[in-house]
């Protein structure tokens, strides 16, 4: 191996995160995944479980304007879906 290389590849092995144990514990979301404080108080959900966040979801969309009197009547008057015949 190249000296420079050797170099490199000492300083990355002996960082601090290999220098406690070798890698991360990815299976349960890391070390680093914030736990509920007043910091840290709206709940997410991951493929590794619920974690933190500092801010609360948003909706992409706005809130509904229309009533449910006007959503079903626009229901009713909707051109009914021709059935295909094979």
């Amino acid at each position: 191996m190249r000296p420079d290389r050797q170099k490199q590849m000492l300083a990355y092995l002996t960082r601090p995160a290999m220098a406690q144990g070798g890698r991360i514990p990815f299976d349960n979301g890391g070390d680093t995944s914030p736990v509920k404080t007043e910091e840290y108080k709206y709940p997410r959900s991951n493929r590794f479980g619920t974690v933190y966040s500092k801010t609360p979801g948003t909706n992409q969309y706005g809130a509904l304007t229309r009533s449910l009197e006007e959503v079903q009547a626009i229901i009713d008057n909707a051109d009914p879906i021709p059935k295909k015949i094979n």
